[in-house]
C-alpha cells in the first residue's frame, strides 16, 4: 500500500504553477487551480475506497479573489462592435442561407445574455426552454408589464428579470422559429440537420463557441496566452447586465442584485462594488476632505508643501520666482 507525504504534494504543486504552465504557456487562476485540487481529492478518496493508499494527503487551496479572476466586462464599444459585426454576416444575402441564421441566433443569443444576465449555458440542462419564459403585456395589448424567465443554475432557482426590450428579441426568434419550422422545447434549438457535424434539428444549441471565437479572433478582441482576467468571454457580457442595474437603479441593493442573477450578494459585492464606488463617488466623499477652488500648494525644492495661498496672489507670484520647480504658475 502506498503512502504519499506531504512533500511530494508540495513538489508537485510547484511543478503545476511553475513548469507546466511554462509548458502550455497557461497561466492559471486561483479558481482553476483550486478545480484540479477538487478533482484530485476526488481521486485520492477513490483510491483509498479501492484500498489503494492509506489516507487522503492535505492540499491546500490557493487563496481566491473573485474581483481580481473575474471575466472582464466588456466595453460598450466592443460590444456594439462585436453586434456590428456578426449583423454585417447574416445581412448579407449572397451568403448561404444557413450560414446567415446561425449568425443571426448567435446574434440574439448575445442580445439576450445582454437582456437577463443569465448565465452562458453550455448544455441541456441549463439551456433556456419555452416553457422558462412569463411574458405579460399591460391590458393595452401593446406595453410590457414584465419579463421572467425562470432559470436553474448551479443548483439555485431563480427569476431572471428581463429589459422590456427583450420583447423584440424574443418576437425575432419566433420568426426564425416559424420559417424554419423549429417546434423544439429549446428557446434556442437547431433549425437544420447536418449529421457529418452531429447537429439535430430542434435539438437545443448548446454554446455559440465556434461563432464566439471565429468573430472575437476577426475584430482582435482575443490575444493568444492572455490570462482569464483579460480575455473577454460571453460571461463578460453578464458583468454588463450586473454594471448596469447595480449603477443605474439607485434604489436596487445587492441582495436584490443576487436574487436576479442566481448569485450571492457577497460575491456580488466582491466583483461589482468598484462600479458602485466609481459611479456614487460624490455621495461617498460627502462631508469629508475637500478640494479648495482657488487656493495653490506652495512647496519647496525638496517637495515639501509650506503652506496653502490663494492663486494668482502676490504671495503665490513671489514663491513662483523662488520655487518654481514644484509650484503652479500663476496665470496672470
Amino acid at each position: 500500500m502506498r503512502l504519499i507525504n506531504f512533500r511530494e504534494i508540495q513538489n508537485w504543486s510547484e511543478w503545476r504553477s511553475t513548469w507546466k504552465q511554462k509548458e502550455l504557456n497557461r497561466q492559471w487562476t486561483s479558481g482553476t487551480i483550486n478545480k484540479q485540487n477538487r478533482v484530485l481529492r476526488s481521486v485520492f478518496k477513490w483510491a483509498r475506497m479501492k484500498g489503494l493508499i492509506d489516507s487522503i494527503p492535505e492540499i491546500k487551496d490557493a487563496p481566491e479573489s473573485l474581483r481580481n479572476s473575474r471575466r472582464p466586462e466588456i466595453t460598450q464599444h466592443q460590444y456594439t462592435t462585436l453586434l456590428k459585426h456578426i449583423e454585417n454576416k447574416y445581412i448579407n444575402e449572397n451568403e448561404p442561407a444557413m450560414e446567415r441564421v446561425y449568425q443571426r441566433l448567435f446574434y440574439l443569443w448575445l442580445c439576450t445574455i445582454d437582456a437577463t444576465g443569465v448565465r452562458p449555458w453550455k448544455d441541456a440542462k441549463n439551456a433556456i426552454k419555452m416553457s422558462d419564459i412569463d411574458i405579460k403585456m399591460m391590458l393595452n395589448g401593446k406595453d410590457v408589464e414584465h419579463i421572467i424567465i425562470r432559470r436553474k443554475e448551479k443548483g439555485k432557482e431563480y427569476s431572471a428579470v428581463a429589459d422590456k426590450q427583450w420583447l423584440n428579441i424574443y418576437e425575432d426568434i419566433l420568426a426564425i422559429r416559424k420559417a424554419w419550422g423549429v417546434t423544439s422545447e429549446y428557446l434556442f434549438a437547431h433549425p437544420v440537420t447536418i449529421e457529418k457535424r452531429r447537429i439535430i434539428k430542434n435539438e437545443p444549441v448548446l454554446s455559440f463557441r465556434g461563432q464566439w471565437r471565429r468573430a472575437v479572433e476577426e475584430l482582435g478582441f482575443a490575444k493568444k496566452g492572455d490570462p482569464q482576467q483579460k480575455r473577454i468571454a460571453p460571461y463578460s457580457i453578464r458583468h454588463r447586465y450586473a454594471a448596469r442595474r447595480y449603477l443605474y437603479n439607485k434604489d436596487i441593493t445587492l441582495e436584490d442584485l443576487a436574487q436576479v442573477m442566481g448569485s450571492s450578494p457577497r460575491v456580488l459585492y466582491e466583483v461589482y462594488w468598484h462600479y458602485k464606488a466609481t459611479d456614487n463617488y460624490q455621495d461617498l466623499v460627502a462631508h469629508g476632505y475637500q478640494l479648495k477652488e482657488g487656493r495653490v500648494r506652495l512647496l519647496d525644492d525638496y517637495g515639501i508643501r509650506i503652506k496653502n495661498v490663494d492663486a494668482n496672489s502676490e504671495e503665490h507670484k513671489a514663491w513662483y520666482e523662488k520655487y518654481p520647480r514644484f509650484t503652479v504658475p500663476p496665470s496672470n
